[in-house]
């Protein structure tokens, strides 16, 4: 009796699927910075493929004394990260940083969990207009069917996850920038995304039967024992 339990137990423990990163088929990252300060600019994109990770793009531009627009791009392993300012005393100046994220994958049965976290900090100063802003866009779709799509422009935490029935190609993408803006005034933003894919097989259904099939076999048996042994003690 004892034996046939700890099988059991031994069932259940294997039984639990444990949550894996998901490893994508293909994977692509962008980064992207422009920049403007009056008639002066400045921009650069670079992406991963063929550009190794990690990924980084800066841009600035100035004109006169005290006139600039400057932005940068980074982009990482599961990481995004753009920066943006804009200081004006005499001329409009812009800053606009960005990143982001395609992967494809193939999964299925199973669940999918999505995660990510959005910080963002952003200044404005002076008497003049400024701006500072930052925005992430999520989108994970499967089989064609759009599973979450958000947008944000303050910090958030996401989890949340998904049943797939069947086998699944799907994609997630990320779209990061931060963006500044000045005239007489000077704005400073910087953002960060942090995101991944979990993927949770659905159990191997053997040991779930061996514990439909032998829990009642079991209970029978013992039952069955103590009626033997009650028997045994009328005949004594």
């Amino acid at each position: 009796m004892v034996r046939i339990l700890r099988v059991l137990l031994l069932c259940v423990v294997f039984s639990d699927s444990q949550a894996a990163l998901l490893v994508f088929s293909s994977t692509e990252y962008q980064v992207g910075a422009q920049a403007a300060a009056g008639d002066n600019t400045d921009e650069h994109l670079d992406s991963s493929p063929p550009q190794p990770l990690a990924l980084s793009t800066s841009a600035i531009a100035k004109v006169g004394v005290g006139n600039h627009g400057s932005a940068s791009g980074l982009a990482d392993d599961g990481v995004l990260i753009a920066s943006a300012e804009a200081v004006s005393v005499g001329t409009d100046t812009l800053g606009f940083g960005g990143g982001s994220f395609l992967g494809t994958f193939n999964f299925g049965p199973g669940k999918l969990g999505l995660h990510f976290q959005f910080d963002t900090d952003g200044e404005v100063f002076g008497s003049g207009n400024a701006r500072s802003d930052a925005k992430l866009a999520v989108t994970l779709v499967s089989n064609g069917e759009t599973l979450y799509t958000e947008n944000f422009e303050s910090p958030n935490i996401v989890t949340t996850s998904f049943e797939l029935r069947t086998n699944s190609t799907g994609s997630l993408n990320l779209v990061l920038v931060s963006v500044t803006s000045s005239s007489n005034a000077s704005a400073f933003n910087s953002s960060k995304a942090r995101f991944q894919l979990l993927v949770e097989p659905v159990p191997e259904p053997s040991c779930v039967l061996v514990m439909l099939i032998t829990i009642p076999l079991v209970l029978a048996l013992r039952r069955g024992s103590g009626r033997n042994l009650r028997t045994r003690d009328r005949l004594r």
